[in-house]
């Protein structure tokens, strides 16, 4: 799948997002840093901190034979099953995994359904205060694959939380 201009739950374009945001960080970087640094470095800086968007990749089930599935099975009994991708900003991001990890589920989402918090098109999350403060301290991954037997909890390291693609 191609990325595609628009977040998958907000509707707002990714790069447009992006660099608005990046704008505001490299401002703020400027000023922790006590000596002058280029534009372009404390852009890189940022873009290595950040990400444009996010990939979520989740697995889909089908009872019947979709028509882009080319193998030849006749006598699948518990179903088909694919993996798709979604494009979602940072935005809406934070906010679903703060929604399950901080309100909902209290663990990082892992399920078919949970794919729920990153693509509700009708429904804008209400997330907490709290959890977006929680969640804005996290290294966030550009790449999220919901799975099973992926992590349940954000990993610690030295004081700082990540969370990892599995």
């Amino acid at each position: 799948m191609t990325m595609p201009k628009n977040c998958m739950c907000c509707k707002y374009d990714l790069h447009e997002i992006f660099n608005t945001d990046k704008q505001k960080k490299t401002l703020y970087l400027s000023e922790i840093f006590k000596f002058n640094l280029n534009d372009n470095v404390l852009s890189n800086i940022y873009e290595f901190l950040d990400h444009p968007y996010h990939k979520v990749i989740y697995e889909c089930k089908s009872r019947k034979k979709p028509l882009f599935i080319d193998f030849n099975i006749d006598n699948e009994r518990f179903g088909y099953y694919w993996d798709e991708e979604i494009f979602v900003c940072s935005e809406c991001f934070k906010k679903g995994l703060g929604k399950s990890l901080f309100e909902d589920d209290k663990r990082l989402p892992y399920l078919r359904r949970d794919i729920r918090y990153f693509n509700n098109y009708n429904f804008n999350f209400h997330c907490k205060k709290e959890s977006l403060e929680k969640i804005n301290k996290f290294y966030l991954p550009k790449v999220f694959t919901l799975n099973y037997y992926r992590t349940k909890y954000p990993i610690k390291i030295n004081g700082y939380y990540f969370i990892s693609c599995y």
